[in-house]
């Protein structure tokens, strides 16, 4: 068993308290690792409104021509960024019209929900953006509060792959010109 000495505030809270059982329970540990991922959002790109997928395929979702965008336009946009999610789909026609909806983190800090109202199978005709408090965008993913906890685990997984991906490039070009300049300094000396 991992003793409580780590100092992320995930981890002192779930040691403190144990498994999460109730809503409020849920809110206090997600709201933790939503805090402590934050403070790393200006060292890793985020998603925007307009980066969304849509469906099981992760298809792009394609605004369209007049796609409107509503809510708060003065605090939110297709340009808004943060972490994003897919809570569920409601298919109203296979072939035409749905509605995704999805949760969002912002950069700002603040929850969403972003309902995504297709009139074809890609291209969205409406983008419905609302702040909401945590508990309540559990209550609209019917109260399962592993759909957000999962998904911020997703996204730090995915900022650990990019970040050794680049790692890697940077190793393997500090390498090659290592290996250039000793070339290099080898062929001037003699």
């Amino acid at each position: 068993m991992e003793t409580c000495s780590h100092t992320g505030p995930t981890f002192v809270l779930l040691c403190k308290r144990g498994v999460p059982h109730s809503p409020e329970d849920w809110v206090l540990v997600i709201q933790a690792r939503a805090e402590d991922m934050r403070r790393e959002f200006e060292h890793f790109s985020l998603k925007s409104i307009g980066d969304l997928e849509g469906g099981k395929s992760g298809d792009e979702i394609l605004l369209g021509k007049n796609a409107q965008f509503l809510g708060d336009q003065k605090k939110f946009s297709f340009a808004t960024q943060g972490i994003f999610g897919t809570a569920h789909r409601q298919v109203v026609d296979q072939y035409s019209d749905r509605t995704d909806r999805h949760w969002g983190y912002t950069r700002d800090g603040e929850w969403i929900l972003v309902d995504v109202n297709f009139c074809d199978r890609r291209v969205a005709r409406e983008v419905g953006v609302r702040e909401v408090s945590l508990m309540e965008l559990l209550e609209n993913l019917q109260n399962d509060p592993s759909v957000v906890w999962n998904g911020l685990r997703s996204v730090a997984r995915d900022w650990k792959a990019r970040a050794q991906g680049r790692y890697l490039r940077a190793v393997r070009l500090n390498h090659t010109q290592e290996m250039e300049e000793k070339v290099l300094y080898h062929h001037q000396s003699q």
